[in-house]
């Protein structure tokens, strides 16, 4: 997991310009580790900064994504979702809740793939919570 003690620094050792948008968004996905959309992002924040709005949410994911800081999901095949943990891990997605939950992949050894730049692991199936209400 990145070392995470400041969001202000954190951005700015990164080279991104620590805006107080920046920060709460940042600092959001740091705390709320649910791979959230844009949408639900902005809601939690709008609560104590009402005045973000839907641009200034995407324009910061957007960025955060292009410089390597967060991750772009689409396990459902509809929305963007957004994962603070960039490193190697698979997702899987609940097809009963909807939930998504990271799980630990191990990488490839002996293929010569020189340096993986993307790549997206998804399972799908029924979590033990939904699992265990039936």
């Amino acid at each position: 997991m990145p070392n995470f003690s400041n969001a202000e620094t954190y951005l700015a050792d990164h080279g991104i310009a620590p805006t107080l948008q920046r920060i709460a968004v940042i600092d959001d996905l740091y705390r709320h580790r649910t791979h959230a959309t844009a949408d639900e992002i902005l809601a939690r924040l709008c609560r104590q900064y009402p005045k973000f709005t839907q641009r200034t949410v995407y324009n910061a994911l957007n960025l955060f994504v292009e410089k390597g800081l967060v991750s772009a999901l689409n396990i459902d095949g509809v929305s963007t979702r957004y994962d603070f943990d960039t490193r190697f891990h698979g997702h899987f997605r609940c097809t009963r809740c909807g939930r998504i939950f990271d799980f630990a992949l191990r990488r490839p050894e002996g293929v010569p793939c020189g340096r993986v730049e993307s790549a997206q692991y998804y399972a799908y199936g029924v979590c033990d919570e939904c699992a265990a209400k039936n």
